[in-house]
C-alpha cells in the first residue's frame, strides 16, 4: 500500500513523521506500541523496512530509540505495551540499557505461549517478553490478578 494513500496518513496528514524529522525536545513521553496488530503497516510508516512487527523491528529502530532517549534524559517518560518493550533491546542513555534494574511488568512466557500467535518470534528466533526483559537486566515481575 502506498503510505500517501493509506487511512493513517489520510488521518494524521503531514504530521505523520520518521523518527529522524522528530525533534525529541518537543515531547514529554513516548509511547512505543507493539504486538502482532503493528506487524505491517507501523514499521513502515516510521522508516523501518521489514514490516515484521515491534519484536522484530524495535531492538534496530535507532530514529526511535533516540527518541526515547533523549526524552528520557530531559525528565519524560516512557511506556510501552503488548511487544513494544521490545524496544528496550538497544535503547540506552549514557551508554547503559536503560531498562536495567528498572520494575517493569509484561506478558509472561507462559502465558504469551498459551494466548498469542508466537510463529514470528519462532521465525526470528526472538525471545518472550519476559525473558528478552530479565536477560536486559529489567526487576520484571509478576502481575498478580486479584490486584487489578
Amino acid at each position: 500500500m502506498n503510505m500517501k494513500t493509506h487511512p493513517l496518513h489520510q488521518l494524521l496528514g503531514a504530521q505523520l513523521k520518521k523518527p529522524d524529522d522528530v525533534d525529541p525536545n518537543k515531547y514529554v513521553i513516548i509511547y512505543y506500541s507493539g504486538g502482532h496488530g503493528a506487524a505491517v503497516d507501523f514499521p513502515k510508516a516510521t522508516g523501518l523496512q521489514r514490516g515484521h512487527g515491534a519484536a522484530v523491528d524495535f531492538p534496530k529502530a535507532t530514529g526511535l530509540q533516540r527518541i526515547g532517549s533523549s526524552i528520557y534524559q530531559n525528565g519524560g517518560v516512557i511506556a510501552a505495551v503488548c511487544h513494544g518493550p521490545a524496544i528496550f533491546t538497544n535503547l540506552k542513555v549514557n551508554n547503559e540499557l536503560l531498562i536495567k534494574r528498572k520494575k517493569v511488568r509484561t506478558f509472561h512466557t507462559s502465558g504469551e505461549k498459551l494466548l498469542m500467535p508466537t510463529d514470528r518470534l519462532k521465525e526470528h528466533n526472538l525471545p518472550f517478553m519476559e525473558d528478552l526483559l530479565r536477560g536486559l537486566g529489567a526487576d520484571w515481575q509478576v502481575i498478580a490478578l486479584e490486584n487489578l
